[in-house]
């Protein structure tokens, strides 16, 4: 009997070596996965067999080290040293070339996602935030995005402090061919929301709030509670972690639970935003990606937040194929031989 070792980032790779090497003569006698990829034992019982030596002068390279690739991610974001250590723990023994589908999972043990509804069956949901947060361009996006699916939308702004606020957002409604509603006191919110619930999404722009003006805050505690309304906090990334914290924690004060990070497109670093999110237990719902009103949302999952974090990352890959039983015997088709 004649015995050969192969060795791949993937079951697939190292199988493919496998029938290349022995051809239809071979059987696996055992595969087993470890940290550095996978190891192939196969063999042949021909006497007659010649070895195809020449086209296989060395033992592939070892899979590639993905949690380097996670760590050095999540210190170019800005992730403090303890959480990246929380996020990095689950990848310890795995194997795999994606380092896209290692970074979703490091976000997954941090982070939960609640993306933001299309329709009003949620009820209504309040955008709040600090000056320059982008919450009305989100506010705009999202009644953009109601428009293309044919979902009714009612859009109110309560910002009567902030010059040109309501300007701004009423140009941005006019594209979308839609009304906006101008109120000033919390009494008017709970009565423009008073009523039997119908499928139309309703989005309120709020004043900005300053979360160190105890005025400021109180004000809004006062709208939300009349309005009866859930409040989506617009927090915009490349903040420090710390600031972005602090500013998290003051609006979930307030009630907040979901998180919109804005200006993503136009941040290098992304882990305030996610550090204020991860400690505070806020879920993720979508994210700002663009300046455009349309398109220019997009839903946060822990795939779509991983390529958001790795631009440069390929597509991702299919995970290794469960091991092969003891003994199979290879495939009939052959496969060309990798270059030496």
């Amino acid at each position: 009997m004649r015995l050969k070792t192969f060795f791949g980032a993937s079951q697939d790779e190292a199988l493919a070596q496998a029938q290349a090497w022995f051809g239809p003569q071979g059987v696996v006698l055992a595969c087993e996965t470890g940290t550095d990829g996978v190891r192939l034992l196969a063999a042949t019982e021909s006497e007659t067999f010649e070895p195809l030596a020449s086209l296989f002068r060395a033992a592939p390279p070892p899979a590639r080290d993905v949690a380097q690739d996670v760590a050095e991610t999540l210190d170019a974001h800005g992730f403090p040293a303890d959480l990246a250590a929380v996020m990095l723990a689950p990848l310890e023994g795995l194997v795999t070339d994606d380092p896209l589908l290692a970074l979703g999972m490091a976000l997954d043990a941090v982070l939960g996602f609640h993306p933001l509804p299309g329709d009003g069956r949620e009820g209504p949901l309040a955008l709040v935030g600090s000056a320059g947060s982008g919450k009305t361009l989100a506010v705009a996006k999202l009644a953009a995005r109601a428009v293309f699916t044919g979902t009714p939308v009612r859009v109110i702004c309560t910002d009567g402090v902030r010059a040109g606020a309501k300007e701004q957002l009423a140009a941005f409604l006019r594209l979308l061919e839609l009304p906006l509603l101008t109120l000033e006191t919390p009494e008017q919110l709970a009565e423009a929301l008073a009523g039997p619930a119908d499928d139309a999404l309703v989005l309120v722009d709020t004043a900005a709030t300053n979360p160190r003006d105890a005025d400021e805050v109180a004000e809004l505690r006062r709208l939300l509670a009349a309005g009866k309304v859930e409040p989506v906090l617009a927090l915009p990334a490349g903040l420090d972690h710390r600031e972005a914290l602090d500013q998290a924690e003051t609006f979930q004060r307030l009630g907040v639970r979901r998180l919109l990070p804005t200006r993503v497109d136009a941040s290098r670093r992304l882990g305030g935003v996610l550090t204020a999110a991860s400690r505070l237990r806020l879920l993720l719902a979508d994210a700002g990606i663009s300046a455009k009103v349309a398109q220019g949302l997009t839903p946060l999952s822990s795939v779509s937040l991983a390529r958001l974090l790795m631009p440069e990352a390929g597509q991702s890959l299919p995970a290794p194929p469960a091991a092969t039983p003891r003994r199979t015997r290879l495939s009939r088709r052959r496969h060309p031989a990798p270059e030496a």
